[in-house]
């Protein structure tokens, strides 16, 4: 090799050493360096609460903020983002913390999802001209509920 070749790779090994690092990763306005190349997999939980009267119904969802406080959930991020899965757990009254790694629940009943390998859905940036929403639906004959619904997701 000549060194006009030499440097031609050295440039090129060190662009490709540079783009397999790992970058800072923002979930909902927090700032995390990831300690490897993987994706940062975030969560976003939401407390959904309702009236039972035996027919289909949304849940009015709140996260650990009070927001939305809507049957709608609007998109949260500032660019868009790959929900890779989700869960809605009962947890008859357990208390609440919104950066859910995982469910479990000994009295009610946990419904965990995940989308197959490669697989996501797109779920837009906050902000734009058409506002899709996240839901919850509920069904249950009387009294009233009370369950968790986490979404989990990567950000590009």
């Amino acid at each position: 090799m000549n060194l006009v070749t030499k440097i031609l790779f050295l440039i090129a090994l060190a662009a490709g050493l540079a783009s397999t690092e790992a970058s800072a990763t923002t979930c909902q306005g927090t700032t995390i360096n990831p300690g490897s190349s993987d994706r940062l997999l975030c969560t976003k939980t939401f407390y959904g609460t309702g009236s039972c009267n035996s027919s289909d119904q949304l849940a009015t969802l709140t996260d650990s903020t009070g927001w939305p406080n809507s049957t709608l959930v609007p998109p949260w991020e500032p660019w868009s983002i790959s929900i890779v899965g989700g869960a809605i757990v009962d947890l008859g009254g357990n208390s609440y913390t919104p950066d859910v790694m995982l469910w479990y629940s000994p009295r009610g009943g946990t419904s965990p999802y995940f989308f197959p390998a490669g697989t996501s859905m797109q779920f837009p940036a906050s902000g734009g001209s058409s506002q899709p929403h996240l839901d919850l639906h509920v069904s249950c004959s009387s009294g009233t509920f009370a369950m968790f619904y986490t979404i989990y997701y990567t950000v590009p």
